[in-house]
C-alpha cells in the first residue's frame, strides 16, 4: 500500500436489518457499494476544495459478521486512502 494517510470508517447496521442483510450476500454487497460510493464522493469533494484537480480514492474493506459477544452483527471496517 502506498505511503499516504489512511482513515478507518466503520458501518454498523440497525438491529432490524442485520439478519436480512447478513443472510443475503447480494444485498450485503449493495450496502457496501453504497457506503463506499458515499465516502468516495465526500473524499473527492474535499480534495477538489483543497485544489487537487483529479483526486483518486481507494479502500480496503473487511466484513465482520459477529460482534465482541458473538452476536450476529454484520458490519464493515474500511480503510480509505
Amino acid at each position: 500500500m502506498p505511503q499516504t494517510p489512511y482513515r478507518q470508517w466503520t458501518l454498523s447496521l440497525p438491529y432490524r436489518v442485520r439478519f436480512r442483510v447478513g443472510a443475503d450476500n447480494a444485498l450485503l454487497s449493495k450496502v457496501l457499494a453504497a457506503f463506499l460510493r458515499t465516502l468516495f464522493s465526500w473524499q473527492r469533494l474535499r480534495a477538489r476544495r483543497a485544489g487537487i484537480k483529479k483526486p483518486l480514492t481507494g479502500a480496503v474493506t473487511l466484513c465482520q459478521r459477529y460482534g465482541s459477544l458473538l452476536q450476529f452483527s454484520p458490519h464493515f471496517h474500511s480503510w480509505l486512502a
